[in-house]
């Protein structure tokens, strides 16, 4: 869908994720305008991958039967990965992968 949108000129593949969610992506050293549409496709955001985080783990680990089936908003995950360092900043001509279903 995305490449469908950038292939129709109604986004930009260099386009930041602060253009198209501004203030969603900022703290503990994340920047939403240094991430472009392009690296979260490439999965060289450096964004850190919720799932990593203590208490998802926990909560996966110990509690996964009673949170099963649980909603959870396309915010919450955004949220627990900026609560989180990154893994690097993005850097333009420097070419780094870590993968992060945040992405």
């Amino acid at each position: 869908m995305v490449l469908q949108l950038a292939a129709e000129r109604q986004l930009s593949l260099d386009d930041t994720v602060e253009h198209w969610l501004p203030g969603v992506v900022s703290g503990n050293g994340n920047y939403g305008s240094r991430i472009t549409v392009r690296d979260l496709l490439r999965q060289t955001s450096g964004m850190f991958g919720y799932v990593d985080d203590p208490d998802i783990q926990r909560m996966l680990r110990e509690h996964f039967d009673e949170n099963r089936y649980n909603d959870t908003s396309t915010a919450d995950p955004v949220v627990t990965a900026v609560v989180h360092k990154p893994l690097f900043v993005p850097e333009a001509g420097r070419t780094r992968w870590a993968y992060s279903n945040i992405n």
